[in-house]
């Protein structure tokens, strides 16, 4: 719609009106739920506030103008369908040529020496395979035994990496007590010389 955005903005500009809340309200209306008199009444409405005359003929301009770019819209979105569809049965069809193509071909056929040479070669791989298990299953305890070794090194300086910090925890814990004591202590100091001051002073008095 902003074909009609554009018309209706140049519109109330010629009206020495660009103020964009009464674009939107305007917008509000057409796209409203209520009836076709209610939003003629409503437009109406707030045309009297920026022209004298003509309101009833700019009213119906306006309501033809966004029927036309409703229309136009439409049309557009029904092209636009039209035109998907239209590539989505092509492909479709590309799609059943291309499977029917590789149906009908037939699979090149195999001479007697080709089978043999094939069957020679499988049992020559099969022997080698049979050969590389034996050399993997002993590298496999091998390794088997070192993933042993390092499960057991990574639980132990887990281990030790939370002692470490149980240790570091309770000697925080720790200096953190005895600074709680010495402050207690420097303030029972403070008040017992301030008690003395005070006392002092009474005296001289």
């Amino acid at each position: 719609m902003e074909e009609f955005q554009a018309w209706l903005t140049n519109k109330l500009l010629s009206l020495e009106s660009d103020d964009s809340v009464i674009t939107d309200y305007i917008n509000g209306i057409l796209t409203g739920d209520e009836s076709q008199p209610e939003k003629e009444e409503a437009l109406q409405g707030i045309l009297c506030g920026i022209m004298e005359s003509g309101v009833e003929e700019f009213c119906q301009e306006i309501f033809a103008k966004w029927n036309e770019c409703n229309s136009t819209s439409a049309k557009n979105q029904e092209n636009g369908a039209a035109q998907k569809v239209d590539i989505e049965d092509q492909l479709s069809k590309i799609m059943e040529q291309q499977n029917l193509s590789a149906t009908v071909t037939e699979k090149p056929k195999v001479s007697n020496a080709d089978k043999k040479l094939k069957e020679a070669i499988l049992q020559q791989y099969a022997e080698v395979s049979d050969h590389e298990e034996d050399e993997e299953g002993g590298g496999e305890e091998q390794l088997e035994a070192g993933k042993n070794t390092n499960r057991d090194e990574v639980t132990r300086e887990e281990q030790e990496r939370r002692e470490r910090m149980k240790a570091e925890a309770a000697a925080k814990r720790e200096k953190d007590k005895l600074d709680r004591e010495k402050q207690k202590q420097q303030q029972a100091e403070r008040k017992d010389k301030e008690k003395k001051r005070t006392a002092k002073t009474e005296k001289r008095r």
